[in-house]
């Protein structure tokens, strides 16, 4: 028989910037005040806003825009222990800060701290928790906008094909206005949709605020 399944999920984690000055100040890791909640659940996922990389790989990438460009150090990565999640959702607007070989360097660090990294390129994101076979799907409608006829279509096919090899289908999404407290109209419509062709689950992020859940179906 078997037993209950708990999956904790997170908004976007963005260990740079102020997160890693008051990290720095205090000598302690940004998670240490919610990493016994967090070890109570089987399985942790978190959006990874950003990439691993440096300050000067964010010049180099967007000399005019570096205060928009989020690098996390692996020094303070290192200094920090591993982070205490299972997996990352890889597919934001701001995975891509330091261009390809900063989203490489990224999923090989995290990988090598035995983290999943979930892409879209990726989806269906096939684990394994406890006995049962999970499917995670990453979506990033920030960086490009709505989801658009062809995208609908793959996004179809990739939800048939994660409903038929596993238990639960996951689906996380880079959405919405940051600071907006509710869903819009094509966030509630999308997400019907989703589970219309198949999806368990949405998890949603980007808002920066936390909006209420429903249920449909």
């Amino acid at each position: 028989m078997r037993k209950d399944l708990s999956i904790a999920f997170t908004g976007d984690v963005l260990l740079g910037r102020v997160v890693a000055e008051e990290a720095i100040l205090t000598h302690k890791a940004p998670w240490e005040k919610i990493l016994q909640q967090l070890n109570e659940w089987d399985f942790k996922v978190c959006n990874f806003e950003g990439a691993i990389g440096s300050s000067e790989s964010c010049r180099q990438k967007n000399p005019n825009l570096s205060n928009l460009c989020f690098y996390v150090s692996t020094g303070n990565l290192t200094s920090w222990g591993k982070m205490p999640f299972n997996a990352v959702s890889f597919t934001n607007n701001h995975c891509n800060d330091l261009g390809e070989k900063g989203r490489e360097n990224t999923k090989d660090y995290l990988n090598a701290q035995s983290i999943e990294v979930f892409t879209w390129e990726g989806s269906p994101n096939i684990v394994y928790v406890g006995d049962r076979r999970i499917a995670f799907l990453s979506i990033d409608e920030i960086t490009g906008g709505d989801l658009k006829s062809q995208e609908f279509d793959l996004l179809r096919q990739r939800i048939s094909l994660a409903k038929f090899v596993s238990d639960l289908v996951v689906v996380n999404v880079h959405w919405g206005n940051e600071l907006q407290s509710w869903a819009n109209p094509v966030m509630i419509a999308e997400a019907k949709w989703m589970i219309d062709q198949g999806a368990d689950i949405i998890i949603g992020h980007h808002p920066h605020v936390v909006i209420s859940p429903s249920v449909y179906k």
